[in-house]
C-alpha cells in the first residue's frame, strides 16, 4: 500500500516540476534543448511509475516533414513515444482542462482540436499544416478516443489534411502494454468514465508493467485523398496488431 502513495507523491512532485520546467525554461530553450530536456522528463515519468518500455524499428531520423500516427489506449501513450522521440501531439481541448496535466501540456506546445466547430477544424488544420512545414514531428491519435489495445478504432480522416497539405511522409506506430509474464494488460488502459485519478492509482498498484512501442513502414501522402489515406494507415496498423506475437521478447 506504501509504495502506491509513495509512486503517486512522487509523480505529483514530478508533474509540479514539469509544469515550473514548461513555464520559466522552456521558452528559453533550443528546439534541441527541448527535445532532450523532454526525452529525459518523460523517461523519469516512467521509472517513477516503475514502466518499462521497449521500442522496435525506431528511425535514426525522421522525414522532414512528419506525421506520425498511433493508436491510442492511454495517456501514457503521449510519455511513452516522448521517451522514445519528443513530438508535438494534437489532442482533443478537453485535455486542456485537466488539472495540472493540461496546464503542462499546453505549455509544452499541444495543438488542440475544438470539436463541432468547422471554423476551428480549420483553423487547426492549418496550424499543424505550418507546424509540420518547421520541420516538427507531429503525432495523432486519429481514433479519438481510447480502446483497450485489442484492435484499432475507426479513424478521422481529417487529421490527415495536414499532412497531404504539408507533403509530410506519415509513419505509422502501435502502441502496447503488458505484464510482467508479458500477457496484454488493461491497467494503463484510460476509457469510459475512468478518471485520471483512478488511472493514476491503478498505474501505481501495477508491478511489472511492460509498454512496447513499435513503429512500421512510412507512407507518402502527396497527392492522396485524406479517406484512402486513412484507410490505408488503419489497415496497416490493424494487420500488425492482428499479427503480433502474444507479448514482448524477455529480456
Amino acid at each position: 500500500m506504501w509504495v502506491r502513495f509513495i509512486r503517486i507523491g512522487r509523480l505529483l512532485w514530478h508533474l509540479c516540476s514539469g509544469l515550473i520546467l514548461v513555464t520559466f525554461r522552456f521558452p528559453g530553450w533550443s528546439p534541441a534543448r527541448r527535445i532532450r530536456e523532454n526525452r529525459r522528463w518523460s523517461r523519469k515519468l516512467l521509472r517513477i511509475l516503475a514502466v518499462r518500455f521497449d521500442v522496435g524499428n525506431l528511425p535514426d531520423s525522421f522525414p522532414n516533414p512528419c506525421l506520425l500516427v498511433l493508436n491510442h489506449v492511454s495517456w501514457l501513450d503521449i510519455v511513452l513515444v516522448n521517451a522514445a522521440h519528443p513530438a508535438m501531439f494534437i489532442a482533443k481541448s478537453e485535455i486542456s482542462r485537466w488539472p495540472l496535466v493540461g496546464t503542462l501540456v499546453t505549455r509544452a506546445g499541444t495543438l488542440y482540436i475544438e470539436r463541432g466547430s468547422r471554423g476551428a477544424l480549420r483553423r487547426t488544420n492549418q496550424q499543424v499544416s505550418a507546424t509540420l512545414l518547421c520541420g516538427s514531428l507531429v503525432a495523432c491519435f486519429p481514433e479519438g478516443t481510447t480502446t483497450i489495445g485489442e484492435h484499432v478504432g475507426r479513424f478521422h480522416a481529417g487529421l490527415f489534411q495536414p499532412a497531404i497539405d504539408a507533403r509530410a511522409i506519415v509513419v505509422p506506430a502501435v502502441l502496447r502494454y503488458f505484464d510482467s509474464e508479458g500477457r496484454r494488460c488493461d491497467a494503463a488502459a484510460y476509457v469510459g468514465d475512468d478518471s485520471l485519478a483512478k488511472s493514476l492509482w491503478m498505474l501505481a498498484s501495477t508491478s511489472g508493467l511492460m509498454a512496447k512501442l513499435e513503429y512500421l513502414a512510412p507512407l507518402a501522402s502527396t497527392g492522396r485523398e485524406r479517406r484512402e489515406l486513412s484507410a490505408e494507415v488503419q489497415a496497416a496498423m490493424s494487420s500488425h496488431l492482428k499479427t503480433l506475437e502474444s507479448g514482448p521478447a524477455k529480456n
